[in-house]
């Protein structure tokens, strides 16, 4: 049997062919990836050729409880080793604030270093920091964008706090964009943040701030509420006319809407989706939403930042591109009811 390598902690090995496997020795186990399905595979001893097909059948987690034993994860990366289907790739330290960034990221690419240098050198503009914009907000100070841009008009109020997390008691009067840039300094101090108290209506409100941040923006996102349409069709305008990518996302009570565009043909595609909507509103006086919980505020903003964190780091997009896709909350899960789909995309709407 191969001698194992000297295996630092948080080793990644590249395995079959949209797989990986890593090596913690902090824990002594083997983790085992393929798509969006995880498994740690200590003490599992497993012949190369089960937790091949395991791995590429989906990593079936009824199967792999049948080989479970008592051997180690060493041993069994040896085997690995031996039929020469693991290889290293990369290795991070665990101290490092993004070892686990990486780790994820190397389950679908096979430069992840390259992935996150290309996510974190972005440069974002985000319109509305009410309870989404604070959610999408944090997973990109999380991811470690470099650069963000904040756009609101509003002040933190006392009935923001039960969902808009970046806030505390003591920014209450506080204009959302000072709390925002505060609160960013606090968590990501290696961030460069600036904010802009504007209320946006047309995409000239955005076009003297949004060339001034430090960078033309890659990526704009709406997470503003109002004018419904009248905001999303500013924020588009402004991103196609800087050729940054564009997400949009909005909430309802138990409904919830994410888009993320980056083609000139579903632009236009989502110019007239929000035209419909703007008409809807003047013609139905259709408001904001009254009533917000931050759960699901969470699980929207969660959908839209798996897509932009694959938009941003250029990964293959399980996430969908070019599309608007409306969500219904049940508890903590949710259903696509709807995904329209330009025509670059392959139809209209589904």
């Amino acid at each position: 049997m191969t001698a194992v390598p000297t295996i630092p902690p948080g080793m990644i090995l590249r395995f079959a062919t949209d797989a990986t496997v890593v090596f913690d020795r902090r824990y002594g186990a083997l983790q085992a990836r393929r798509g969006e399905t995880r498994l740690v595979l200590t003490n599992l001893d497993a012949t190369v050729r089960d937790l091949l097909a395991a791995l590429r059948s989906g990593i079936d987690n009824d199967r792999l409880a049948e080989l479970r034993r008592q051997t180690s994860a060493a041993d069994l990366l040896s085997q690995l080793f031996s039929a020469g289907v693991a290889h290293f790739v990369a290795a991070h330290p665990p101290e490092g604030r993004d070892s686990a960034t990486l780790a994820y990221l190397a389950a679908y690419t096979r430069t992840p270093e390259i992935a996150l240098m290309t996510a974190q050198a972005a440069t974002v503009a985000v319109v509305g920091l009410g309870g989404l914009g604070c959610e999408v907000i944090k997973h990109l100070a999380a991811l470690g964008v470099r650069r963000l841009l904040c756009v609101d008009h509003d002040c933190v109020e006392a009935s923001n706090l039960n969902r808009q997390f970046c806030y505390s008691p003591a920014d209450l009067g506080r204009p959302k964009v000072e709390a925002v840039v505060a609160y960013l300094a606090r968590h990501a101090p290696g961030m460069e943040a600036s904010g802009r108290q504007r209320f946006v209506e047309n995409e000239a409100d955005l076009s003297d701030i949004l060339p001034a941040a430090d960078g033309t923006p890659t990526l704009v996102v709406c997470c503003a509420d109002q004018p419904v349409g009248q905001v999303e069709l500013a924020c588009l305008g402004a991103a196609r006319t800087l050729g940054a990518a564009f997400a949009f996302t909005a909430m309802q009570i138990g409904r919830g809407y994410w888009g993320l565009i980056v083609s000139n043909p579903a632009m236009r595609e989502a110019e007239r989706f929000f035209n419909a909507a703007w008409e809807l509103r003047a013609s139905a006086d259709v408001g904001t939403v009254q009533g917000a919980a931050s759960w699901e505020n969470s699980l929207l903003a969660a959908h839209l930042s798996d897509a932009i964190v694959r938009c941003l780091a250029a990964l293959p997009p399980r996430s969908p591109l070019d599309c608007v896709i409306s969500l219904e909350f049940s508890g903590p899960s949710s259903t696509i009811l709807t995904a329209f789909r330009p025509e670059l995309a392959g139809g209209g709407p589904t």
